[in-house]
């Protein structure tokens, strides 16, 4: 049997602006296994951006918990939350948005590892 590397449970986010509130994500669980790949699938508006968002911290969790290799990582912050990133990372549609112009893609990716403390 696989080991679960990736678990959403119970996923909600719920937007409040000014009296009127959307929820954008409403209770979605699902389980990713070793091995395994997932494809988040929906109309345009469906939330599937948002829960990638929820997924890697770029966005806030209203209710539910993230659950990585076997840790909650549905509240953590600061130091642990960048040690995380070394496990889940954000892919953007737009590839070319994501990096400098001014610089080569070597670079680009350096910076990232940089960032965790990983030298050449």
């Amino acid at each position: 049997m696989a080991d679960t590397i990736l678990k959403a449970e119970h996923l909600t986010k719920t937007f409040i602006s000014g009296k009127k509130t959307l929820t954008a994500v409403d209770d979605v669980s699902f389980e990713l296994k070793q091995g395994e790949c997932l494809g988040i699938v929906g109309e345009s508006g469906s939330g599937k951006s948002t829960i990638a968002k929820m997924l890697t911290h770029l966005e806030s969790i209203t209710d539910g918990k993230v659950i990585l290799k076997g840790k909650d990582i549905t509240n953590i912050k600061g130091k642990e939350l960048r040690e995380i990133y070394r496990d889940i990372q954000m892919v953007f549609q737009m590839p070319m948005e994501s990096f400098d112009p001014r610089c080569t893609l070597g670079d680009g990716i350096g910076e990232s590892l940089r960032n965790m403390g990983i030298s050449r």
